[in-house]
């Protein structure tokens, strides 16, 4: 016991993150057990990372240019870091001792130590020290990383051992930028979107050169075997799929409507099914790999789209056998099924975001 709760209360739950709160869901129930809201005026969150012992929680609030730590016994944040102005996406290396949040104004990722709850390092990955960045990283590349940039027309190579970028790498025929990235051992190549470009840049990783350049560009994701690459193209309701075991070529599009913007990937019966939450429509997509057609679309309830914004963004995290989606224009977060492929429940939980899964602690 620790404050009133329970390992059942406190492990295998569902953490959704909206202005100035945090909630605490617990899914099979779709019960609300916990609200934090001590020290988060004004919050506007980003990027929120589970420790791979599922203890603690690093929270991006870029409002406030600090990250939350939050311990998931206690259900309480035990500590706020100060960082870079406007922090969006954060990295866990390898599942190691360090997180890696990356400031939109600088350019720049701020290295936390996990166990100090300090940073140690400011590494930039960028020309002119500004821009929205993304970093790939893979157990076979070693202390190598990959970082993006949406203001460059260049990967940036990282030493995670020194913090420095030790290359940049030309993308995008002198187009910025970069965004999305991914990565196969299976091809020993990463693969970069090159927005300014209009395609999609396949480099070797073992020479960091760019062998080729695909007629598909989106975000970025590897299936759980890292054989199939997988192209989120947004701007035409396609996701493209490519074979990182045959030349890293596009072997099949698939037509996806609503603006499916991110990827979920689940195993099941041998079977490779994705689940996509839509941003122009009220839903949830699930694909079948193998059939390379969309299977079923669940009801998931709609997004608050902003004015003037060129594209809608909408995440989930998969956990505890259900894919969870934030409904923000709906005032709920969606708990989908993922064996019966239905919603479980709606769980209302105005203007949530952000959604994490804390699952059994080690």
């Amino acid at each position: 016991m620790t404050n009133g709760l329970n390992d059942h209360s406190t492990q295998n739950v569902l953490y959704a993150f909206a202005p100035g709160k945090i909630t605490v869901v617990e899914p099979k129930t779709a019960t609300v057990i916990k609200e934090i809201s001590g020290g988060l005026k004004g919050s506007v969150w980003n990027d929120a990372v589970v420790t791979a012992d599922n203890r603690l929680i690093f929270a991006n609030d870029s409002s406030n240019n600090r990250v939350h730590v939050i311990d998931t016994e206690k259900q309480e944040i035990i500590k706020q870091i100060e960082v870079g102005d406007r922090p969006v996406h954060m990295f866990n290396p390898h599942h190691g001792n360090e997180m890696w949040t990356h400031s939109d104004t600088e350019g720049a990722f701020y290295v936390i130590n996990i166990e100090t709850l300090k940073t140690t390092a400011k590494v930039v990955a960028a020309l002119d020290n500004t821009g929205h960045g993304k970093l790939r990283y893979h157990d076979t590349l070693g202390k190598k990383a990959y970082a993006t940039n949406t203001n460059d027309p260049a990967v940036f190579v990282i030493d995670m051992e020194k913090k420095e970028v030790t290359k940049t790498i030309e993308v995008g025929d002198g187009k910025p930028g970069t965004h999305g990235k991914a990565y196969s051992p299976h091809s020993k190549h990463a693969y970069f979107e090159c927005t300014g470009f209009g395609k999609t840049a396949v480099v070797d990783t073992t020479t960091d050169t760019v062998v080729k350049y695909l007629d598909v560009r989106g975000q970025l994701f590897e299936s759980p075997d890292e054989k199939l690459i997988i192209v989120m193209d947004q701007r035409h309701d396609e996701v493209h799929v490519i074979d990182a075991t045959k030349g890293s070529d596009v072997i099949g599009t698939i037509s996806v409507a609503g603006g499916a913007d991110q990827i979920y990937f689940q195993e099941q019966e041998g079977r490779l099914y994705g689940f996509t939450a839509s941003t122009l429509s009220p839903d949830c997509s699930v694909i079948d790999f193998q059939e390379m057609q969309v299977i079923k679309r669940v009801a998931a309830g709609d997004i608050k789209r902003h004015e003037g914004a060129p594209f809608s963004h909408r995440g989930g995290v998969l956990g505890g056998g259900f894919f969870f989606t934030p409904a923000e224009g709906d005032g709920v977060v969606a708990i989908i099924d993922t064996n019966s492929r239905t919603l479980h429940a709606a769980v209302r939980v105005e203007g949530t975001t952000k959604v994490a899964y804390v699952g059994t602690r080690q």
